[in-house]
C-alpha cells in the first residue's frame, strides 16, 4: 500500500516522537487543537479524526489496531487466492479472453473510485466510507459467486473493485491518521506483511477450493468473512464519533446541513435541509460530474482496445470507431468544464502544474503499465505451458507479491531513518537490472546491433 499525503492529527504520543538523524528533514506533525467556530472551515471527516485521538481509550484503541490487523490479513488472503480463480471462472464460460476487458474496467473504476471514496471519508467520516466500500465489496462478490454468464462476472468484479479500492484507501487513511509522520511509510507498508505468509497458505486454499466446492465458493466465502472482521473497527470508530458528538465537539463538522446553518445564520436552530439538497452539495464537493465524465472518457477510449477482437469487423466496426472518437472529443470538453465551470475542481491548478506531482504521476503510470503488461495473461500462459500442479502455479503467481511486501517495509524503514524518499533509488535500479538480466536473452543486443 502506498502512503498517502493526508491531513491528519497526531496523538499525544506523536509529540514524543523518536528523534533520529533526519529529524530536521522529516519533522513530526504538530498537534492541532480543535477549533470550532464560524470562521474555520473543516471537513467533518477531519473533525472526527481529531475526536478519534481524544476519545479512544486503551481498550478501544487496541480494538481498532487488532481489527485493522485482522482486516489486513483477510484482505491479503483474498488477494492471494481470488486472483487465481478469475482465469478458471472466465474459462468455465468459454470466455477466457474476457479477462482483458475485466482488467480494463477494474483499472478505470480504481482510478475514478478512489477520489469518490476519499471525499466520502472527508465529508462524512472514516467509518461511513468503510461501510460504503464494504457494501460494494460484498455485493460484488455475491454477484461473481452466483454468476451465470461471463458478463455477470464482469459486473460483479466492477462492484468488487469499488469496494476493495475503498477498503484499501480508507485503511491507509486511518493508519495515516493514527501514526506519526516519520513512521508513516513503514506503517502503511506494514498491513502488507500478511501477504508474505499468505503467499504460501493461499496455495493450499486454492488447491482445496478448486478440487472441492469450486471457484464460486472461493469468492463467496470472503463476502461472509470480511464483514465479520470489519465489525469491531466500525463499532470502535462510531463509538469515538458518538462520544465526541455527545460532548458537542462536532457541532460545526457533523454534517453538511449543520455547517450551512452555522455559515449562513446565527440561529441555533433552523429547519434541516432536504435530502436532495444535501446530495447536491455532496455531488458538488466531490465534483461528481467531473469524475463521471473522466470515467466515460477513459472507458470510451480504452474499452475498444479489448473489445475490437470480439466484435464483428474488428477495428472497422462502427461502434468501436464511434467510442474512440467520442472519447477523444470529450477530452477538451472535460478540460474546459474543469477550468471554467466546475464549482469545485477535481484537483487545484497549483497541484496539476506542480512538477513533482507530475513526475510522480508519470512514474506511477509506467509502473502500473509495465505491471499489467506483464501480469495480465502471464498466469494463464504459465498454467498452459508448464506442467505444474495448482500449488506450484500459485507459488509462482505470488512471487512478486512477496517481494513487493518485503521491500515495501524495507523502504519504509529506509525512509524513517534517512528522511529521504530518494534513498530507495538503488533498490529500484538493482531490481530493474535483475529483470533485464533474466528476461532479455544474453545475445539479444549483439543480434540487433
Amino acid at each position: 500500500m502506498n502512503p498517502h499525503d493526508r491531513s491528519s492529527v497526531s496523538s499525544d504520543n506523536d509529540q514524543k516522537a523518536d528523534v533520529g538523524p533526519a529529524a530536521h528533514q522529516l519533522p513530526e506533525e504538530p498537534s492541532r487543537a480543535p477549533v470550532v467556530g464560524p470562521d474555520v472551515e473543516r471537513n467533518p471527516g477531519v473533525a472526527r479524526v481529531e475526536a478519534l485521538h481524544r476519545h479512544l481509550g486503551g481498550f478501544w484503541r487496541w480494538t481498532l489496531y487488532i481489527s485493522i490487523g485482522a482486516l489486513a490479513y483477510i484482505y491479503s488472503l483474498d488477494q492471494n487466492t481470488t486472483s487465481n480463480y478469475l482465469p478458471l471462472a472466465t474459462s468455465s464460460f468459454g470466455q477466457h479472453a474476457f479477462i482483458g476487458t475485466i482488467g480494463t474496467a477494474e483499472g478505470i473504476i480504481t482510478a475514478v473510485g478512489k477520489p469518490c471514496i476519499a471525499k466520502i471519508a472527508d465529508l462524512f467520516s472514516r467509518p461511513t466510507a468503510y461501510i460504503v466500500a464494504l457494501i460494494f465489496y460484498v455485493v460484488g462478490y455475491i454477484l461473481v459467486a452466483s454468476a451465470q454468464t461471463v458478463y455477470a462476472i464482469a459486473g460483479g468484479m466492477v462492484l468488487y473493485t469499488v469496494g476493495h479500492t475503498g477498503l484499501d484507501l480508507v485503511t491507509d487513511i486511518i493508519i495515516a491518521d493514527i501514526t506519526p509522520l516519520k513512521w508513516r511509510g513503514f506503517a502503511t507498508a506494514l498491513p502488507s506483511a500478511p501477504f508474505i505468509l499468505n503467499a504460501f497458505i493461499s496455495a493450499e486454499i486454492v488447491t482445496g477450493v478448486t478440487n472441492g466446492p469450486g471457484w464460486r465458493w472461493g469468492y463467496g466465502m470472503f463476502a461472509i468473512i470480511v464483514p465479520a472482521v470489519m465489525i469491531p473497527s466500525i463499532i470502535t470508530l462510531f463509538t469515538a464519533d458518538r462520544r465526541a458528538k455527545t460532548n458537542g465537539e462536532l457541532a460545526f463538522g457533523a454534517s453538511l446541513s449543520e455547517r450551512r446553518r452555522i455559515e449562513k445564520t446565527d440561529e441555533a436552530v433552523s429547519p434541516r435541509q432536504p435530502l436532495w439538497i444535501q446530495f447536491r452539495d455532496v455531488a458538488i464537493k466531490m465534483d461528481l460530474f467531473g469524475l463521471v465524465l473522466i470515467g466515460f472518457i477513459f472507458g470510451l477510449i480504452l474499452f475498444p482496445i479489448s473489445l475490437a477482437k470480439t466484435v464483428r469487423g474488428g477495428w472497422s466496426n462502427p461502434s468501436i470507431i464511434t467510442m474512440i472518437v467520442v472519447g477523444v472529443v470529450l477530452i477538451p470538453v472535460f478540460i474546459v468544464y474543469e477550468r471554467f465551470f466546475a464549482p469545485v475542481a477535481i484537483m487545484p491548478r497549483r497541484i496539476i502544474t506542480n512538477r513533482a506531482f507530475l513526475v510522480a504521476v508519470g512514474i506511477d503510470f509506467f509502473y502500473n503499465f509495465s505491471g499489467f503488461l506483464r501480469s495480465l495473461y502471464l498466469s494463464s500462459f504459465v498454467w498452459v505451458v508448464k506442467d505444474w500442479n495448482t500449488r506450484q502455479w500459485v507459488y509462482f503467481n505470488n512471487t512478486m507479491t512477496i517481494t513487493l511486501c518485503v521491500f515495501g517495509m524495507v523502504a519504509g524503514l529506509i525512509l524513517r531513518y534517512t528522511g529521504r524518499y530518494k534513498a530507495r533509488g538503488p533498490l529500484i535500479d538493482w531490481g530493474a537490472q535483475l529483470i533485464h538480466m533474466h528476461t532479455v536473452p544474453p545475445n539479444y543486443w549483439s543480434m540487433h546491433s
